[in-house]
């Protein structure tokens, strides 16, 4: 492949994206660029300790970066593998019912602006992996589940046709997964 890809990894929490968006970007020989909220979690912040405008603050900020990171390894590379997509972020903002009308607006707008920079988001299934519960991650798949979906749709509004890959239920070893999305990277079909 002479240019360097440009993919997002989505899907809830506990269906495999950290350890996707790793392999991937070094497959790729690419930036990961990494999510920012599992750290905070494992250094001690917990999300329903913030107020709802602290926890909407930092959900900005972690989107901010995340953005600032995808352009800054298109500029120095040519492209990265994230661990999650903007996308993904407006399905936090759904999902915590931040801001009025307009201000919601105003976010998907900038949403769909941002989800420019990843060509190609790959949405990992719920369930077909074990959730683990490692004290960092919501152990609910319940509402895993529920967020799952939200994020679902916010993938298949933002990306449409070819830049939205959805890995099959079946597809669940790590070295599939690889597979799997350089097949498409690389323009051949997915099986």
């Amino acid at each position: 492949m002479e240019r360097r890809p440009r993919i997002a990894i989505s899907g809830s929490a506990g269906v495999g994206k950290t350890t996707l968006a790793a392999r991937l970007a070094d497959q790729f020989e690419v930036p990961l660029v990494e999510e920012l909220m599992r750290p905070l979690i494992e250094s001690g912040v917990d999300l329903h300790d913030l107020s709802a405008d602290q926890r909407k603050a930092l959900v900005l900020d972690l989107y901010d970066q995340a953005t600032a990171a995808m352009r800054g390894a298109i500029e120095t590379h040519g492209g990265f593998v994230c661990d999650r997509s903007p996308a993904d972020f407006a399905a936090f903002w759904l999902h915590y019912g931040f801001g009025g009308d307009a201000e919601t607006d105003a976010f998907m707008s900038r949403t769909a602006t941002d989800c420019a920079l990843v060509e190609l988001t790959v949405l990992l299934p719920w369930g077909s992996i074990p959730l683990v519960d490692d004290g960092v991650r919501l152990s609910d798949r319940w509402r895993q589940l529920h967020f799952q979906t939200v994020v679902e749709g916010m993938s298949r509004r933002f990306f449409t046709g070819a830049r939205l890959a959805e890995v099959p239920n079946g597809v669940t070893e790590i070295d599939e997964r690889i597979a799997w999305v350089c097949e498409l990277a690389n323009g051949a079909p997915a099986t």
